[in-house]
């Protein structure tokens, strides 16, 4: 998601912090560090989603 933000102008802090302020919640805080494809199919949309 930090990618993402990146792409959109935000500079890497803050690409950071909104990928942190929308996993939070979406109960995906504590994952945020993991790799996309070990998370279930269903926190995978929430990604997506994001």
């Amino acid at each position: 998601m930090t990618y993402f933000g990146r792409l959109k102008g935000l500079g890497k802090r803050d690409a950071t912090a909104w990928s942190l302020d929308f996993l939070d919640p979406v109960a995906l805080g504590s994952k945020a560090k993991l790799r996309l494809d070990k998370l279930s199919g269903g926190e995978q949309q929430k990604i997506q989603l994001g």
